[in-house]
C-alpha cells in the first residue's frame, strides 16, 4: 500500500534522485564547472550529491504524506483503533517506514519480525527499542486516508478536453519509414539535417539489402544548396553527406545540376574525419585516409551518444560496416589483437544475423580483411570467402 502514495510523491517536489537523472541541461552545466577541477574532488561532490538526494527521497516521501494527513485521522477516523498513530508520532514513522522499505528493496534486509504478527497487525503501530513502526493495518489505514485527501484537494473540472482517439482499441502509435517523409522539403530547417541522414541512410541500406527504391531526394537538395553556405558546421555535415551519397548513387543524367562543382565547393570539409564522413567514404567504397585513432575516437563518440534523442542514427549493417573496417584497418597495420577484438565486437553487434557472424568469423579464422560490400547485402548460408 505503501507504493501508491510514493508514487504520488514523486511528483511533489522537482528533486531528481540520481545524478544521471538530473535535468540535463543543468547536469551538463555542472559538469561543465567539475571539469576544471580534479578529477578526484569531483568524483567527491557528486557523492555528496547522490547522498543528498536519498534523504530529499525521504524528506519528499514524509512530507508528502504530512501534507494530506488531516486531524480527522487521529480523531473520528481513530476511534475503536488500537494502537492508534498519534500526530507526535507521525514524522517518526514513516521515517522509519521509509528506511525499512529502502533496506528491504535494496539490501534485502527483512521487516520487522513482529509486524508480521497477526495480533499486532491488528493495531496502527508496534513499538520496538523506542522507535514506532507502522504495521500493515496502519500502513492500508494512512495510505487510504492520504490517497483519499489527495483525490478530493485536486481541483475540479466540469468537463476535460481530451484527446481520447489516440486510446481507441488497435490504435498504435509508430515510427514512419524514412521513404514517407525524408523527401519532404516544406518547412525544412538544418537542425533537421541530422535526422534527414538517418532516415536516408535507412533508406540506403533498404536499396542494397532489399532491393528497395531509393527515395527521390532533389526537391530538398534543392534546399539544401541554399542552406548548406550559412548553416553551421554541425548542420552542413549531415546535409553535405545526404547531397553526396544521393548525386553519387543515381545515374549521372538525374544528378543535381553542377552538383560537381558544389560538392567541390566544400571538400574541406568532406575531407575531415567524423563520423558521418566515415559513413560516405564506406557507402562509396573509398578506403579511409585517416588515421585508425582518431577514427576509432568518433566511432566512440558516437556509441557514446548514440541514443541521445537528437542523435545520428545509424542501421546496423552500416554500423556492422563501420566496426569491420575498424578491425580491417588494425589487420592492414599488423595489430591483430586490435583486429580480433574488433571482429569479435562485430559479430556480437550482428546478433540474430547468424550468416554475418559467420562471415565475420570466417574472415577472422583466415585472418583476411572482411569486405563490407558484403555485408551490405543478403548473405547465404555458405560464405563467400576466396
Amino acid at each position: 500500500m505503501g507504493q501508491p502514495v510514493e508514487s504520488l510523491s514523486q511528483s511533489f517536489d522537482e528533486f531528481e534522485p540520481t545524478w544521471e537523472d538530473y535535468n540535463p541541461e543543468i547536469k551538463k552545466e555542472l559538469d561543465c564547472y567539475l571539469s576544471k577541477i580534479s578529477l578526484e574532488v569531483a568524483e567527491d561532490i557528486r557523492e555528496v550529491l547522490l547522498k543528498s538526494s536519498n534523504l530529499r527521497l525521504q524528506h519528499r516521501f514524509i512530507d508528502f504524506i504530512t501534507n494530506y494527513v488531516s486531524d480527522s485521522f487521529f480523531t473520528d477516523e481513530a476511534i475503536e483503533i488500537k494502537f492508534a498513530l498519534r500526530k507526535s508520532e507521525l514524522k517518526r514513522t514513516l521515517r522509519n517506514a521509509y528506511t525499512m522499505r529502502s533496506n528491504y528493496v535494496h539490501l534485502l534486509v527483512p521487516i520487522q519480525q513482529q509486524l508480521r504478527d497477526p495480533q499486532i497487525a491488528e493495531g496502527d503501530l508496534f513499538h520496538w527499542e523506542n522507535e514506532p513502526y507502522l504495521t500493515f493495518g496502519g500502513l492500508t489505514r494512512l495510505a487510504y486516508h492520504v490517497i483519499n485527501n489527495f483525490i478530493w484537494k485536486q481541483d475540479y473540472l466540469k468537463i476535460e478536453e481530451y484527446d481520447w482517439k489516440k486510446d481507441l482499441p488497435g490504435i498504435v502509435w509508430m515510427k514512419l519509414a524514412p521513404q514517407y517523409w525524408i523527401w519532404k522539403d516544406e518547412g525544412f530547417d538544418p537542425s533537421h539535417a541530422t535526422k534527414k541522414l538517418s532516415g536516408f541512410l535507412t533508406n540506403i541500406q533498404n536499396v542494397k539489402v532489399s532491393g528497395d527504391s531509393l527515395v527521390d531526394l532533389r526537391k530538398l537538395l534543392k534546399k539544401y544548396e541554399s542552406f548548406i553556405p550559412s548553416a553551421k558546421k554541425k548542420y552542413q555535415i549531415p546535409m553535405l553527406a545526404v547531397y553526396c551519397l544521393f548525386n553519387l548513387f543515381i545515374r549521372e543524367e538525374e544528378r543535381m545540376p553542377n552538383y560537381k562543382d558544389f560538392i567541390e565547393e566544400y571538400e574541406d570539409i568532406l575531407s575531415d574525419c567524423d563520423i558521418v564522413m566515415m559513413i560516405v567514404y564506406l557507402l562509396l567504397n573509398e578506403k579511409w585516409p585517416w588515421d585508425i585513432e582518431e577514427c576509432v575516437s568518433h566511432y566512440d563518440d558516437y556509441k557514446k551518444n548514440k541514443f541521445s534523442k537528437n542523435a545520428l542514427s545509424v542501421p546496423l549493417l552500416i554500423e556492422l560496416c563501420l566496426i569491420v573496417e575498424i578491425a580491417n584497418m588494425y589487420l592492414r597495420a599488423d595489430e591483430l589483437d586490435k583486429y580480433n577484438k574488433w571482429l569479435y565486437t562485430a559479430c556480437l553487434e550482428a546478433s540474430g544475423k547468424p550468416d554475418i557472424q559467420k562471415f565475420i568469423d570466417e574472415c577472422k579464422s583466415k585472418g583476411i580483411e572482411v569486405d563490407c560490400k558484403l555485408i551490405l547485402k543478403p548473405l547465404k548460408t555458405k560464405g563467400n570467402i576466396k
